[in-house]
């Protein structure tokens, strides 16, 4: 791919599904983080050896047929987050027709937010501190990796029931300060060891704290930068 294609990049919370080639294991779902035309970031709670070749299909959108692609695990690594492997894949086989879809879904993504047209979410690694609502249950630590202003997804260390209403506190990265919401569970993501994948939808929520979320998330995707 030539350089220039490299500097389409979009760091925007998604989904992508991948399986090792050549292995019987099960297809894997995982959070991209941040999406490109030459290749993508996800995270996930499997070690992948570098070179690893693997099989993807990048969920865009909840109406249209994932774009399939082959690419090849360049590095792999904790980042802020004790709970994920922050993983870097090289897109090494993707057809024309593939590679147009995924650079205008980028493109447009791009050009809706900046211009505010849609609410999207998009990476955060930020420390949480919750409590079950119903309960008086000790104040427990999970780990947030991505938010919008409607929700979140949290990593925790418990099995945590759908429906269940907890109440949160973290704080936005680059000191912009405390958010304090309730939220309640609304999805449970497959368990990996201890690890219990959870999204949370907003129930809770002062309208100046979903606006300084809002300025998080477009300054994020604006800039191509996230804490």
């Amino acid at each position: 791919m030539g350089q220039e294609k490299k500097s389409k990049i979009l760091k925007i919370s998604g989904e992508v599904i991948y399986k090792i080639q050549g292995s019987v294991m099960s297809p894997v779902s995982v959070m991209v983080r941040e999406l490109r035309n030459d290749g993508l970031k996800f995270v996930t709670t499997e070690n992948l050896a570098e070179k690893t070749v693997l099989d993807l299909a990048i969920k865009v959108t909840e109406d249209s047929d994932p774009i399939n692609v082959v690419g090849t695990v360049i590095c792999q690594g904790h980042g802020a987050s004790r709970f994920l492997l922050d993983t870097t894949i090289e897109f090494t086989e993707i057809s024309p027709k593939e590679e147009s879809r995924l650079l205008n879904f980028i493109t447009h993504s791009a050009d809706h937010i900046k211009a505010g047209r849609c609410h999207v979410r998009c990476p955060m690694e930020a420390v949480v501190r919750y409590s079950k609502v119903a309960e008086q249950s000790e104040e427990a630590i999970g780990q947030a990796v991505d938010i919008g202003i409607l929700g979140m997804q949290v990593y925790v260390e418990q099995d945590i029931s759908n429906n269940t209403d907890l109440n949160v506190l973290f704080d936005l990265p680059r000191g912009r300060g405390s958010i304090r919401i309730m939220g309640t569970v609304v999805w449970k993501g497959p368990q990996a060891g201890d690890i219990y994948p959870i999204g949370l939808k907003f129930t809770e929520i002062e309208n100046r704290d979903k606006q300084r979320i809002l300025r998080y998330i477009n300054y994020t995707i604006t800039d191509g930068e996230s804490d």
